[in-house]
């Protein structure tokens, strides 16, 4: 990998904005960034303090090193087609560090946002503004604003497979989640993900913005799908990583089904698809922490040949049964003369959440469900007979 450093301005920073690329694999999401985190930054910059460098790729230089015989990177063909699609398209940089801080003075200049609070200029002179906009600034502060020196880092030897690692690399000291760096890496999973959470809106924004700004909403598609594949395996950030990485044979444009197993997958679209529509249903918002209670059931649900005829129903009976298992639990708990540990007990296991005793969880529920399925507002799938020919 090369890079160089280059000490350029504000404005250079917004004339060329339309040419920079974001990719979803890089970078934290929208929600990141309050309004006062905003506001100190814009109001540093008028200060004339420099911020962390601003790192990008540039697209034609690393797609022409993508196609150098010596580079040896499994993924170098797809990663040569990656850089020039976003060349061809006049984007001649990809951001790997920098979004919020960009974009932030893109808005600020364009008057979409507005500051407030006290500033110095380059002669020692304290200035304080309420609630303006760029426009509204004097000139003098305008100019001043256009001319803070920004440092720019630009790698032109890359492949995509370096562009995950040097993403990872700037933001391993980074309050980021796990899921940032997942999501990073050079594996189909990571845009397939991506692509699941692009169609479920509705189960997205059942994540608070805290939630959705640690990609929460990402992370327990995952944790979904895991499930499915097997209700009592372990699911920790390590499974998780290493469920990412498994990809990285094949890269992010590699065949997704010669990793994963597709069927599975499609069983959790199916869980996500049935979750928009019980949170359709309920009079309340569904809170984010009674995903796994669904999923427990939906799953068990399915395998069994059941489908949900009555979202409403299956909501409040479920939920009941929920708070039921836990209160019961914690009774027998408090009761139990043998000193019995608390990880036999229904409010325990709900308590852990993903951890591996959800199978025990699923299998209490399961029990009670199954002996009274119409209350639950569920029905057999009806059988479908071939005549014989």
């Amino acid at each position: 990998m090369r890079y160089s450093t280059s000490r350029k301005d504000v404005q250079w920073l917004i004339d060329e904005s339309s040419k920079i690329v974001t990719d979803e694999a890089f970078e934290r999401p929208y929600g990141c960034w309050n309004k006062e985190q905003t506001n100190s930054f814009l109001l540093s910059l008028l200060s004339g303090m420099v911020s962390a460098s601003f790192v990008f790729a540039r697209t034609a230089e690393c797609g022409d090193y993508c196609n150098e015989e010596s580079v040896q990177d499994q993924d170098k063909v797809s990663g040569g087609s990656y850089f020039y699609g976003l060349a061809s398209n006049g984007k001649r940089w990809v951001s790997l560090d920098s979004k919020h801080r960009r974009e932030t003075i893109v808005d600020f200049f364009n008057n979409r946002i507005p500051i407030t609070g006290t500033f110095t200029d380059y002669r020692g002179r304290t200035h304080v503004v309420e609630n303006q906009t760029f426009e509204q600034l004097a000139v003098s502060h305008q100019n001043h604003f256009l001319k803070t020196g920004i440092n720019v880092v630009e790698y032109t030897r890359a492949t995509r497979t370096d562009l995950a690692k040097i993403f990872i690399a700037i933001n391993s000291g980074a309050p980021l989640a796990e899921q940032h760096f997942r999501n990073a890496m050079n594996t189909p999973l990571a845009a397939e993900v991506r692509k699941v959470i692009r169609g479920f809106q509705t189960f997205a924004n059942l994540y608070g913005p805290a939630a959705k700004a640690k990609m929460k909403q990402h992370e327990d598609f995952v944790k979904i799908f895991m499930h499915v594949e097997d209700e009592g395996q372990k699911i920790s950030s390590e499974t998780l990583t290493t469920l990412f990485r498994k990809g990285e044979e094949v890269g992010l444009n590699g065949s997704f089904r010669s990793i994963y197993p597709l069927q599975i997958w499609n069983s959790a679209i199916t869980i996500v698809s049935e979750l928009q529509k019980i949170a359709g249903a309920k009079s309340k918002k569904l809170a984010a922490n009674k995903v796994l209670l669904y999923v427990i059931v939906l799953n068990r649900a399915f395998e069994k040949g059941y489908r949900i005829t009555d979202y409403t129903k299956f909501s409040e009976a479920l939920e009941s049964l929920d708070k039921k298992l836990e209160k019961d639990s914690s009774a027998a708990y408090g009761a139990d003369q043998k000193g019995t540990h608390k990880t036999n007990f229904y409010f325990e296991w709900k308590r852990q959440n993903w951890g591996e005793n959800r199978r025990l969880r699923a299998k209490a529920l399961w029990k009670d469900v199954i002996n009274n399925t119409s209350q639950f507002g569920m029905s057999l799938i009806p059988s479908v007979e071939v005549e014989e020919l």
